[in-house]
């Protein structure tokens, strides 16, 4: 039996790091199964704090990339962009649109 609890648009995230408003976590970083989350405030280092799990957010483009609508997107937490590459990053969504030198994502899609 099951018993609701909230709506899940978003995750508490046990105390770690400190993150800014709109810094990107891997909650499980696979190519294939990934799961990404967007610090919605602030949250200071050793502070439980939410991460947004659903909705479609902006991020920087891989220069040269260019995604078509629906298109599977990559997290490259190392360079903290977007990439129509998979390679070894992290499964983030999919491209909904080209927004100048950004690429609008659906997160954590398949």
């Amino acid at each position: 039996m099951a018993q609701y609890k909230h709506k899940g648009d978003t995750l508490n995230r046990p105390a770690g790091t400190a993150l800014t408003a709109g810094d990107v976590e891997k909650i499980v970083d696979s190519v294939t199964a990934g799961y990404i989350g967007v610090a919605d405030v602030d949250i200071p280092a050793s502070t439980d704090g939410s991460l947004a799990v659903v909705g479609v957010f902006s991020f920087k483009l891989k220069v040269g990339d260019v995604p078509t609508f629906g298109q599977l997107m990559y997290w490259d937490s190392a360079l903290s962009e977007m990439s129509v590459t998979a390679g070894a990053l992290c499964l983030a969504g999919r491209a909904e649109e080209i927004d100048g030198l950004d690429v609008l994502v659906k997160i954590n899609v398949r």
